[in-house]
Order: C-alpha cells, then structure tokens, then sequence
C-alpha cells in the first residue's frame, strides 16, 4: 500500500534487507519461496512453453508491503505452471512509470492483467488492454466505475477506514483534533482509507486535519509536512496516516515535542515491523493490517480460475484488522526491523 502503500525508494542496502524479509514473510506463510530476488527482477518459472498460461501483473512500486505481494504471486505462479510477467512503477507520486510497464507487459499478450493501478492515470492503458481481449482484475487497489474490470481483489479500505475511526473516537473519548496524512490525495485508495475515519471523528465532534500535500508515503517527505501542520495545530491530540512509512514519520515528529508522545495518539495503515516495535514501545497506539501474501497467492488463483472460463466475484475481501499493543506479539518484531511484518505464534 498499499498508495497502500508506501511507495518510497530504497537504497541497495535497504533492498537487500527488504528481500530478505520479504523470503521470511514468504516461509513463515507457506513453504520455502527459493530465489526471492529472482522472482521480483522477472517472469515466474521458465518462459519455454508456448502454450502456458501468461499473466500480466503490475503493481505501483515494489516498496515493502508490494514487494510481499509480488514474491507471493511468483510463488503460487510458478507452482501453478504461469507465465507471470511483471511491469511495476517505481513511486506512488506519479503513475508514467507503471503506465509504461504496463505497455510492455500488454506486448508479450497476457490471457489476463492483474493490476493494483496508481489512479485514474492507468485508465487510457488499460481502455487498450480491454480492447486487445485481455481480462483485467484489480489487486488491492482500484479504478472505480471502470466497467471492463471483471473484479477487485483486495483490502476493504473503507472497512479499515471505520476501524480506525471507532478506535479514535474510544481513545479520545470524544474529544480533540486528528491530524490525517493521506500520502497522495485525491486517488482512490487515499479516500478509501480516510473518510469513513473522518466521518466518524467529525460526527462524534472531534475535528479533522487533513493534508493537502502529496507525502507519496515517503517518510523523508510526511516529516515537514506533519511537522508544519503540528506547529500549525498545537492542539492536535492524535494522527492518523493512511500508511505506514507516514506512521513512521508522525512517530519521529510526535517525538520532539516538548512533552514527547505522552497523551498523544499516533494511528496509521499497514504492518511494517518498525510499526510492530512502535506498538510495543508505546511510540504509536493502533495500525490497520493487510494480508500480502494471501493478497498474492489468492490474485494468480483467480487469473488461473478466470483464464479457463470461470465466473469470479464482483468483489473479493482479502481482510483486514486492527493491530494494538494487545495483539501486537502476534506480529513479527524482530531484527531486522525493516520490511512488512507477519503474524507469528502470540507471544514469541
């Protein structure tokens, strides 16, 4: 994400560690995945076979919660005997670079297009690919209304949206101002994810903040923005961030204010490690988790499914939940604290 996601770019040491985890969460999930870094550069399994299956699959960028995603779509592929081939964007701010890929991947004449689209942007590419006969299910995010879109598999935004608009309005008892960063406003997923929440707060009396600047859920880039609108509302009592690296970076903000964290409520999406330790530590209070490798696996078993002539639903919910102290451990918290978490036996 997720826009979900957060899309920011990563060093070499940074990917390296991200592969790494990315191979846990994997083998935690299910069985070994192999060759991780593989699997993320190119298309699943061997390319020999003229008559195999080809699935096209593009996400916005491979940050740490699409990178889980696209090796757990590459696992299920190449057990499954499909061409998987992969055309990614590189940044949540501007969707050029997945238009482009999704251009090259078209040429290569995929059966079906599993896509998670940027924004709107995306719409001319895939009014093409509809044309050229290639059915077309979104993954984790959507364009809404565009009718050759057979289904959307994914996280109900607006039902973690409601979750974390409950948890506010129970932590603050009714009372006070929500900071809400929402990484690029004004796409789809963005709104997805915030407005139910500021319904909620706005209904219970407690006013919203919202930002009107792009973060593209890129922590260097949230921090000033979270730091000028925390100056600009002193009185701000909590945040909320539609996801996780934001989380972060209100986290690093909360920080150096005079009092610190005390009596301030940090909420944000998505279940990085460095979120888990936060929840632990007390530096944030709640998260909204996703399922990337269920997200993955589940996405190539319909393409396979639709591929062959079955109906698939119009809507299909890969779940989501609310992470807190209280359940925390239930999440991987180790080193090394980078990367997508996953669910572990309670307490170890």
């Amino acid at each position: 994400m997720g826009e979900s996601r957060n899309m920011f770019k990563r060093s070499r040491l940074q990917l390296g560690v991200l592969l790494i985890s990315t191979a846990m969460i994997i083998a935690a999930s299910a069985a070994p995945l192999g060759s991780v870094s593989g699997a993320l550069s190119g298309s699943a399994g061997a390319q020999t076979s003229g008559s195999s299956l080809k699935v096209g699959f593009s996400l916005p960028a491979l940050d740490a919660y699409y990178s889980v995603v696209q090796a757990a779509a590459m696992k299920e592929a190449k057990a499954k005997g499909v061409d998987l081939i992969t055309g990614d964007g590189v940044t949540g701010a501007s969707p050029t670079v997945q238009i482009n890929a999704v251009r090259t991947v078209l040429a290569q004449k995929p059966s079906v297009l599993l896509i998670s689209p940027q924004g709107t942007g995306l719409t001319p590419v895939l009014n093409t690919a509809a044309k050229q006969g290639v059915k077309i299910i979104f993954i984790d995010q959507q364009i809404p209304g565009f009718a050759p879109a057979l289904s959307f598999i994914g996280t109900n935004n607006q039902v973690g949206s409601t979750l974390i608009g409950n948890y506010l309005v129970k932590a603050l008892h009714g009372h006070g101002v929500v900071g809400m960063m929402l990484g690029v406003p004004g796409t789809p997923v963005s709104n997805a994810r915030y407005m139910n929440a500021a319904h909620i707060l706005e209904k219970a009396g407690i006013k919203v903040v919202l930002s009107s600047q792009v973060d593209a859920c890129v922590e260097s880039e949230a921090i000033p923005i979270f730091r000028t609108m925390l100056q600009a509302n002193p009185d701000m009592t909590a945040a909320y961030a539609i996801c996780g690296t934001d989380g972060d970076g209100i986290a690093k903000v909360v920080s150096e204010r005079p009092g610190g964290r005390k009596g301030f409520i940090c909420t944000s999406w998505d279940v990085e490690t460095s979120e888990i330790v936060d929840l632990l530590d007390g530096s944030c209070q709640a998260v909204i988790a996703q399922y990337p490798v269920k997200l993955g696996t589940s996405a190539v078993d319909w393409a396979v499914k639709v591929a062959n002539g079955a109906s698939i639903p119009k809507v299909i919910n890969n779940g989501v939940g609310l992470i807190t102290a209280a359940n925390a451990k239930c999440f991987y918290h180790g080193a090394p604290v980078s990367g997508y978490s996953y669910p572990i036996p309670c307490g170890s």
